[in-house]
């Protein structure tokens, strides 16, 4: 209609008082006489997002009232210069991921969607209420709610799956939608782009067009007895092929294809006792897996827990588990750090460890040898016991040691043990105890967290980054490189073993005769791998051409 509408947060355009709404000539810019009045609070965008239909504006913000009349989170006005508010089309918005109403607000042929990426949408119109990541109403007469389309209906619940866009299809009144999308109504993966049909199903079609995003490997643990290795991340497909959350690799790298877990937001992985446990996060339960199938073991009754669990370690008959939980059904509660009997599959309930308020159990690791459980974090104090950003566990007597105090400006990045009297520590920290000292670093456990005077680590600043420890030799991500210190070299780092550029965020793990590289990357060096890679750890021999 020869003008350009603008909807936000602004209270004026051109130094004339607007409110959320105004249009400008096309022709000269010119702010028009329209002038809309929309009330109500939020804290971002009053008017978040609008759509036309030619003769009307459907609005969507933090409103709760326009032209003077109630109208909860959604609008539709009149392009007329009187800007007449449509008195019979009033569906009000719940409730919604946030008080600016939803993000997403399209027409597309005789309806007007609503949707949002981070959460559930309530939207009730007359007496129909539904609930949803995508909803619809008619554009016209009383904006009458389709409560039969749900295409998201799966995803309810998960933080990680919504529209943003959406056109018309190619007929049928078929969508195209697009997102951050991985999965859609009756479990089918869909990656960035979909096609509904016109009752909001998924149209099998649409699994040819995918927008791919390299997913995260998060963990992995190793099987010494089949080499093979679990995988656990966010990925949804393998290879091409639908796996989702959690796979097998056999000692060559292959896909284990008899290994078939259901899929879920598997968030840990961890193997003992015969048997594997996972969290999963989509049904807020730790599983016990049958190692070569992937089913339940029967019987067993899953744990509880309320959050996500981002590690599973396991040291002889006990699993300990970290992260970001509680547990379910256990009084006073167990949170961020607990213990699993593995022979029981019950929580030890007197395994209990509580930071300082704001602070947190960030990394984990176990040395059989002294019986000692090393955790490092944010923390300055544990059940009381002044310690600041790692502490010793005594394993026999489940106490804080008072007497293990090294000091670190800095919570370290890597943490292992080398089973011979060795704490290794990587990360941004400048001195450690007073003494100057960048990563990596080896502290002593016997002298009570004192540095290992026999390495080095009085060198320049390598970059903090994860850190691994095999053979007698620790690796290290850096800033530009991977490099590897052997013990023996005393904190000098192996001139013929360095990779240069890896990518930004890897993490570090040593599985057998590889040094295996897993994170979220489509490169590794030159070399294309995707989120998972392994580099060998052998020794090269330049000098007489043996390698």
């Amino acid at each position: 209609d020869g003008f350009l509408y603008l909807a936000g947060a602004y209270a004026q355009v051109n130094g004339q008082p607007r409110n959320a709404l105004a249009r400008l000539s096309l022709a000269d810019a010119s702010l028009d006489s329209w002038q809309p009045q929309v009330t109500g609070s939020g804290s971002g965008a009053i008017v978040r997002s609008i759509d036309s239909d030619g003769s009307h504006l459907y609005l969507s913000g933090a409103f709760t009232a326009v032209q003077g009349e109630p109208r909860q989170r959604l609008a539709k006005l009149g392009m007329d210069n009187a800007a007449t508010l449509d008195a019979n089309w009033v569906p009000e918005v719940l409730s919604a991921p946030s008080a600016n109403g939803p993000s997403l607000l399209q027409i597309v042929d005789e309806h007007v969607y609503v949707g949002d990426t981070s959460g559930d949408i309530t939207l009730r119109s007359e007496v129909a209420v539904a609930t949803g990541r995508m909803l619809r109403v008619s554009r016209t007469g009383a904006a009458t709610l389709d409560t039969t389309f749900d295409p998201f209906a799966d995803v309810t619940g998960t933080t990680s799956n919504g529209p943003v866009t959406l056109i018309s299809g190619d007929g049928g009144g078929r969508l195209f939608v697009g997102g951050v999308i991985s999965q859609l109504s009756q479990g089918d993966i869909r990656l960035g782009l979909a096609a509904l049909n016109a009752d909001g199903s998924v149209d099998d079609l649409s699994a040819l067009s995918e927008a791919v995003q390299v997913a995260n490997v998060g963990n992995l643990a190793f099987d010494a007895v089949t080499a093979s290795t679990y995988v656990q991340g966010s990925f949804l497909k393998v290879n091409g092929v639908s796996r989702q959350g959690l796979i097998r690799l056999l000692a060559n790298g292959v896909v284990d294809s008899a290994f078939r877990p259901a899929p879920a937001r598997y968030s840990a992985v961890g193997l003992g006792n015969g048997a594997l446990y996972a969290a999963d996060d989509d049904a807020d339960l730790l599983r016990k897996l049958d190692p070569l199938s992937g089913d339940s073991v029967p019987g067993h009754t899953p744990i509880g827990y309320l959050g996500s669990l981002s590690q599973i370690l396991v040291e002889g008959d006990y699993a300990y588990l970290l992260g970001n939980f509680q547990l379910s059904g256990i009084t006073p509660p167990i949170t961020g750090l607990a213990r699993l009997d593995l022979l029981t599959d019950t929580i030890d309930e007197s395994f209990r460890y509580t930071p300082n308020s704001g602070g947190g159990i960030v990394r984990l690791a176990i040395d059989p040898v002294s019986d000692s459980l090393f955790v490092a974090g944010t923390f300055t104090s544990l059940n009381g016991v002044a310690v600041s950003r790692l502490a010793r566990i005594d394993g026999n007597t489940l106490q804080v040691d008072p007497v293990f105090l090294p000091v670190l400006p800095a919570t370290p990045t890597g943490m292992a043990v080398d089973g011979n009297d060795g704490l290794w520590l990587h990360g941004t920290f400048s001195t450690i105890n007073g003494q100057t000292c960048r990563g990596p670093a080896r502290l002593l456990i016997s002298t009570q967290g004192g540095l290992d005077p026999a390495f080095d680590c009085d060198r320049g600043f390598l970059g903090g980054g994860s850190l691994a420890f095999a053979r007698d030799s620790v690796y290290i991500k850096g800033s530009n490189a991977i490099n590897r210190f052997r013990r023996s070299d005393g904190g000098v780092a192996d001139p013929d073993w360095r990779f240069e550029n890896p990518p930004i965020q890897v993490n570090l793990s040593v599985h057998d005769d590889r040094l295996l590289a897993f994170g979220s990357f489509s490169e590794m060096g030159s070399e294309q791998r995707t989120s998972l890679a392994a580099l060998p750890l052998v020794e090269f021999f330049f000098a007489d051409g043996f390698e």
